[in-house]
């Protein structure tokens, strides 16, 4: 194990986004990433998820995605429970590279972020440089689903441009994401930096309840699938 403040300073600078490519992609009410896919959609994972009520420190409410463990044969704990907690809804994660994001207001603590200008309005840009996962539901009657669709139907691939991941809302019942393509452009991978990780080891560690330990397996069974099935294979009319 290594030892001593310099050598980890040092481990920092050799290797900068190595703490932070296991990151889920988090954006808020008004806010705008910039992102290109490293997963192209026969290397998607999916499954089924909870919506888990949890509490910052200030008191603040949110929602916690949960991996229902009856996907894999196991017991969930959330299964049965009173509530909107029994309900399962599908996500879908990508690898994506965030260049960066738009925020509608000024970072609190710490350095300001850049003040820039974005379709006439003022903007914060948080530059992040960096892989993130992207998680996302189906969205409201499938509408995020549905973008993606069109846009894989359309180009035949997520690989070949950048995309705006755009959020509007802040509750759990008005929130819509959006994802808006730019125009066709190539993509030096050399900007990952790293190797990037199992996508559905990441997941599976990001999202599983901690019951999973009291439980014994049932069956082998992968903690999701390729998202092959989930769209329809159609060309292009």
């Amino acid at each position: 194990m290594p030892k001593g403040w310099k050598e980890m300073v040092k481990d920092k600078e050799r290797r900068p986004q190595s703490q932070s490519i296991s990151t889920e992609l988090r954006v808020k009410d008004g806010d705008i990433a910039k992102v290109r896919f490293i997963t192209d959609r026969s290397d998607i994972f999916w499954g089924y998820f909870h919506s888990v009520p949890k509490f910052t420190r200030t008191g603040e409410k949110y929602s916690e995605s949960v991996y229902c463990l009856a996907e894999d044969g196991l017991d969930c704990p959330y299964d049965g429970v009173e509530g909107d907690m029994s309900i399962t809804r599908r996500k879908i994660y990508f690898w994506i590279y965030v260049y960066y994001i738009l925020h509608k207001q000024q970072k609190k603590n710490g350095t300001n972020w850049e003040s820039v200008e974005f379709e006439e309005e003022q903007m914060f840009k948080e530059t992040v440089e960096a892989p993130r996962i992207l998680g996302t539901g189906s969205g409201m009657n499938g509408y995020i689903e549905d973008r993606f669709d069109t846009w894989f139907k359309k180009y035949k691939t997520f690989l070949d441009r950048d995309y705006l991941w755009r959020r509007k809302g802040s509750g759990m019942k008005d929130t819509l994401y959006d994802l808006v393509p730019e125009d066709k452009s190539d993509f030096d991978m050399a900007l990952v930096k790293v190797e990037l990780p199992d996508l559905e080891s990441i997941i599976k560690k990001i999202s599983v309840p901690k019951e999973e330990e009291k439980v014994s397996t049932k069956k082998d069974k992968s903690f999701v699938e390729s998202v092959k099935d989930i769209f329809e294979e159609e060309d292009e009319e």
